[in-house]
């Protein structure tokens, strides 16, 4: 994880930010890394912009600012005085939006945030903009579970090694790396799913042949999963493997459930090498499924399809 260098944290005031924070500094102090800690505010507009009170007029605008570095303010103060270099900036905007925005001006090489939502059977852990900022911010985005915490973070990396086109090789490789680099900082396990389609039943194909078929199919998967961790030191891991056999969204968010992981590093595009695509199939349909966190990395060259709007004049 020492790749990460200028991290930005959308802060959460709430106690459910807690752990977002505390996962941010121990990333800075591992790292060396400058911190940013941000608020974003909807700023209101107009006439709900003032309004007059027995002292005068009020300028909401100013006094929400106001409140808000307060704040922000207070959250730094003991992570410099642990040697973190802490800057606090808020933002205007709709929040997604005003967050890339900081993201490429910054310089920022990771964005960390609370889930919106709460998760379980009831509820997605990802709100819309967890959601934006994985399809366009052109940084990884962890996006943390407010609950649940051990002491040995278990992680989950989700890779595809049948992917053909160098840059979805390329992004295995990075999520391995940044999968098993998480798992030794926090002394837990590491789990590795590749997906692979199985054969579907059919009436024209004998159970025996079906067998035959999927079990050369899985071979196959675990031969190229094996070619991409030979690729890597893991030494000291605990790494176990996974080959589910079906769609590849529900079998990862299956596995992730099984196994209890704390965070699923995964990638969230399309592989195709081209820029600015939306979120991949497999990539929304395991988002709608996780109950946990999410480091989501993006293929290199990626760029934001904001980009051309937050260069405009």
């Amino acid at each position: 994880m020492k790749r990460f260098k200028n991290i930005l944290l959308v802060h959460d005031r709430a106690s459910r930010g807690r752990k977002s924070l505390a996962r941010a500094t121990d990333l800075a102090l591992r790292n060396d890394a400058q911190l940013k800690l941000v608020e974003v505010i909807e700023a209101p507009t107009g006439s709900n912009r003032r309004v007059k009170t027995s002292a005068g007029e009020v300028d909401l605008l100013e006094v929400i600012t106001r409140d808000r570095t307060e704040a922000l303010e207070r959250a730094a103060e003991p992570l410099r005085h642990q040697g973190i270099e802490v800057a606090t900036r808020i933002l205007f905007d709709t929040p997604f939006m005003a967050i890339v925005k900081e993201v490429e001006k910054g310089g920022h090489d990771l964005v960390m945030l609370t889930a919106e939502g709460k998760g379980g059977l009831r509820e997605h852990l990802f709100g819309s903009t967890s959601r934006h900022l994985l399809r366009k911010c052109p940084c990884p985005v962890w996006v943390i579970r407010p609950a649940r915490e051990r002491q040995h973070v278990r992680v989950l990396a989700a890779v595809n090694p049948a992917e053909e086109h160098e840059s979805g090789k390329a992004l295995d490789r990075q999520i391995i790396e940044l999968s098993s680099s998480l798992a030794r900082m926090h002394g837990g396990e590491l789990d590795v799913v590749h997906a692979w389609h199985a054969v579907p039943r059919s009436t024209r194909v004998s159970s025996r042949s079906l067998a035959r078929w999927n079990a050369e199919i899985m071979a196959a998967a675990e031969e190229r999963l094996d070619d991409l961790l030979a690729q890597h030191d893991l030494a000291g891991l605990k790494v176990r493997r996974h080959l589910p056999g079906g769609p590849p969204g529900l079998k990862i968010a299956e596995v992730a459930a099984e196994r209890r992981s704390d965070v699923v590093v995964m990638g969230t595009l399309s592989r195709s090498g081209l820029t600015g695509l939306l979120i991949g199939n497999t990539s929304e349909t395991v988002l709608q499924h996780l109950d946990t966190s999410v480091l989501a990395v993006k293929p290199a060259g990626f760029q934001s399809p904001l980009a051309p709007a937050i260069d405009a004049p």
